[in-house]
């Protein structure tokens, strides 16, 4: 039974937006799917603890409309949210720090 529910976030950005005119022989952008989730306020969590950190679901370079981009690419928003459990998002974000993208990213961070 799911108790509390947080409010989950993606996102795809990039980082180089593709020209007006670009060609075939361009460099493709790189977009990358962004995951954060929110705890709800009733919880009495302080507003620095509320969202998690964003983790990397995916990187993609190419265009948008080429035959091989994500599924994701072809949202009509570059965001979406969804409403999930804590104890089970809790599961999938330790299975995202594993990811190459944020193992890269925790391992690059010096203190």
């Amino acid at each position: 039974m799911c108790v509390v529910v947080l409010s989950c976030q993606l996102k795809y950005l990039t980082g180089a937006q593709p020209l007006d005119n670009d060609t075939l022989f361009g460099n493709p952008p790189t977009y990358k799917l962004l995951i954060t989730a929110l705890v709800p306020p009733t919880l009495n969590v302080p507003s620095i603890l509320r969202q998690s950190p964003w983790a990397i679901l995916d990187v993609y370079e190419g265009r948008k409309y080429d035959g091989d981009a994500p599924q994701w690419m072809q949202w009509s928003n570059s965001s979406m949210s969804f409403y999930h459990c804590i104890p089970s998002f809790t599961e999938l974000f330790i299975g995202f720090a594993d990811l190459r993208f944020n193992a890269d990213q925790v391992g690059d961070a010096s203190l």
